[in-house]
């Protein structure tokens, strides 16, 4: 049984295709490996930034409580307070730091006792978030300061005593802006002074805080306005506050743009931190690689077909026409030859058929003149 063969052209496709599989697949390993191997290393980094930029989340309030605890402690607020208790003082007076945007004093039953805002005095707030979650242990809570022009805060309570017996008089609640932590956040990834040989700052990368509720709460680094506007349900926000659980990975955020993020939850507010940066920045390096690559194969591509032409040309065009003439000298045409187009081997034995080819004419011009 005749077994099928292949002409040389195909065998030599067949070659190259079988070598540039292999390539290929060995390209695809290397890249999806050191693909994986920097993703790693940028999701241990933005755990690292997550985890020290929550520490400066929970210092800043820690700091606003213990401020808060202070001025309640101070005996010009308890001296004050038990009078206004008694006799209903609201002298009013403004605070001095620009971060608070209000002070009140609360009785213990929830009404507003005296204000610095000059206009929340004798409102009750015994229903409100707030003072619900102080009466019950947790004394910072989240809250609106202005929801008209988009302005969160914290409100800070601690109990104000008497110091005759000890016994809470009031309560002391300080409104305080959350400005100063937004800047906390942007600030947060330039702390040092860049020198000469450290890379570019990253382009992309930034940290925001979103409530309960799902908004954020400080700014975004991409969109205007989006301090309690913006919703954000990305998977790591909805593992927090589904089952309290971090999350770092690849995931679509609130632009619906991947990023490769960390998540905290901050349970004492019920907020999570988030830290992100794009994709195509955090793995810029595999990226690269996978478009040097690419040029790489397209290069190598154009060559090979330009190489395949040649040996077409040059080899198998050649070799077609050795056994075309063979075939012809064979049914006694003696006058055919090859051109000679090259001083290669298929040159050499073009020559070296056209040298046959004559010898064979020459000899057969011989026997039929002695035979006539």
């Amino acid at each position: 049984m005749k077994r099928p063969s292949l002409s040389l052209s195909k065998k030599a496709l067949l070659a190259v295709l079988l070598i540039f599989f292999t390539v290929l697949v060995s390209f695809l390993h290397g890249y999806n490996n050191n693909r994986r191997i920097l993703e790693r290393h940028v999701l241990d980094d933005l755990r690292l930034y997550s985890a020290t930029i929550k520490g400066r989340v929970l210092q800043f309030v820690e700091m606003a409580q213990r401020r808060n605890t202070d001025f309640a402690s101070d005996g010009v607020i308890i001296e004050r307070s038990e009078r206004l208790v008694t006799t209903g003082d609201k002298k009013n007076k403004l605070p001095l730091d620009d971060l608070i945007r209000s002070i009140e004093i609360i009785s213990n039953d929830g009404r507003v006792l005296v204000s610095t805002d000059g206009v929340s005095a004798g409102r009750s707030v015994a229903g409100e978030r707030f003072f619900l979650n102080f009466k019950a242990g947790t004394p910072v809570t989240e809250t609106v300061l202005d929801r008209k022009n988009g302005l969160p805060g914290l409100a800070v309570s601690s109990e104000v005593r008497s110091r005759r017996n000890g016994k809470p008089v009031a309560v002391l609640t300080q409104f305080v802006l959350l400005s100063e932590l937004d800047s906390v956040l942007k600030t947060a990834f330039n702390s040092s002074v860049p020198g000469p040989s450290d890379p570019p700052p990253l382009k992309t990368i930034e940290a925001y805080l979103v409530n309960v509720d799902g908004l954020m709460i400080t700014g975004s680094r991409f969109l205007k306005d989006s301090v309690l506007r913006e919703m954000v349900r990305s998977k790591p926000v909805r593992a927090c506050f589904d089952s309290g659980a971090d999350l770092s990975g690849l995931y679509a955020d609130y632009r619906g743009v991947e990023v490769a993020g960390s998540s905290r939850c901050i349970s004492q507010l019920d907020w999570v931190l988030l830290v992100e940066i794009d994709s195509y920045e955090a793995l810029a390096g595999a990226v690269n690689m996978r478009n040097d690559a690419l040029t790489a194969g397209a290069t190598v591509t154009v060559l090979v077909a330009f190489l395949l032409t040649a040996f077409h040309k040059n080899v198998v065009l050649q070799i077609r026409r050795l056994s075309s003439a063979a075939s012809s000298l064979s049914k006694g045409n003696y006058n055919v030859t090859v051109p000679v187009d090259s001083n290669d081997e298929v040159g050499a034995l073009s020559r070296a058929f056209n040298s046959m080819a004559s010898e064979i004419k020459s000899r057969e011009t011989r026997i039929r003149a002695s035979e006539a």
